[in-house]
């Protein structure tokens, strides 16, 4: 009765009714509770991302307390737990991280910024701080350098004498060891080659570089001792190769080399083999070149004859001729990758030409 009388009067009057016992339920399994989580992208993705400077050791502010206004100086030492790169975006929202509620901004602008410009000769706090800013670079970048020439001739010479040369260098380049506390002079050009040639080793036609090194300690050079060799020998007679260059470009990586410059590297080294005829590949290309062209115009191929020609006279001028048309047939698959057709002419063009080598192998003979 109770409950039709709240009903009559306009309330809804909630039915209590007994509650039931509940069963208690196993535990569920960590794999299970971590099935059933799902993470919370939505969330991620509405967070904005905010500034935060964190601090670090580097003691920004190297000038006295004396020489700076108490304001400058404060700015300053808050900046000296902030890397390079906080320390411009600061200097570039000064206003901005000084106030951030908009009012705030404008009753800065008109008291304290009225205040400094008045007893300032006229400049705000910002050129004040930037031309501070500014004085601390220079100063700093003077005593980095300082410290550089003291910390290098501190460093134990190892060779006095180019390896090369066997004199002492006119034109140095060093490379430091920091490790050891010691240092490596060479002649310019000597290391450039040095370098160049090891960038460019291959077995054969295949490529296989290696890293710069120290050639007197036949270690590898890091990264730090890659780019000061670079700078030098920006600075000395010597210039730099294309291959060096090559490796400056993909930032010192030489797996990053080998895969930007794989087509050059490969063209190199097909070209470097076949100017050797005592080389074996030189002797197999050749003939596997040679048997080629005799079975696209279906006449036989006096083997033995090419075989003892390739090792006994190889600078035999048919020979030459055959080489010549070899080295142009491979190269075309090297220089005009991206152009299949321009391939397909320069080959069939070559085994055309080959056609009026065929039967001129009795020449070799006379000549074993």
């Amino acid at each position: 009765m109770e409950n039709m009388d709240w009903l009559i009067l306009g309330f809804k009057f909630p039915i209590t009714k007994p509650a039931k016992k509940t069963k208690k339920r196993p535990k569920a399994k960590a794999k299970a509770k971590a099935k059933n989580q799902k993470p919370f992208l939505h969330n991620l993705q509405e967070q904005k991302p905010t500034t935060v400077y964190a601090p670090h050791n580097i003691c920004f502010n190297i000038l006295p307390f004396r020489a700076l206004p108490k304001k400058i100086w404060a700015i300053l030492a808050f900046m000296n737990g902030i890397n390079l790169a906080e320390q411009r975006e600061y200097i570039k929202n000064f206003v901005k991280n000084s106030y951030t509620n908009k009012t705030d901004r404008e009753i800065y602008d008109k008291s304290f910024n009225q205040f400094w410009t008045d007893s300032n000769s006229g400049e705000s706090i910002e050129t004040v701080l930037l031309s501070y800013i500014k004085k601390i670079r220079i100063l700093r970048a003077r005593f980095r350098r300082f410290l550089h020439i003291w910390r290098t001739s501190r460093l134990r010479p190892i060779n006095t004498e180019d390896i090369v040369t066997m004199e002492p260098p006119k034109d140095p380049v060093y490379i430091v060891d920091w490790a050891t506390k010691s240092k490596s002079a060479f002649e310019s050009s000597t290391l450039m080659r040095d370098i160049t040639l090891r960038l460019l080793h291959h077995d054969g036609f295949f490529e296989c570089p290696q890293e710069p090194r120290n050639p007197y300690t036949n270690s590898p050079l890091t990264q730090a001792q890659m780019i000061s060799v670079w700078i030098q020998l920006a600075r000395s007679k010597a210039t730099a190769s294309s291959v060096f260059t090559g490796l400056r470009q993909v930032r010192w990586i030489l797996y990053k080399f080998m895969t930007e410059y794989s087509l050059q590297l490969q063209l190199h080294a097909f070209r470097t083999t076949m100017r050797n005829p005592a080389h074996m590949d030189y002797r197999d290309r050749l003939g596997d070149f040679i048997n080629f062209c005799y079975e696209q115009e279906d006449v036989q191929f006096p083997r033995i004859i090419f075989t003892d020609a390739i090792l006994k006279i190889p600078n035999h001028r048919l020979l030459k001729q055959w080489a010549n048309l070899c080295i142009r047939y491979y190269e075309a698959t090297y220089i005009h990758s991206k152009f299949p057709h321009k391939i397909i002419t320069i080959q069939e063009d070559v085994l055309d030409k080959s056609v009026f080598l065929l039967r001129r192998y009795k020449e070799l003979t006379r000549s074993l």
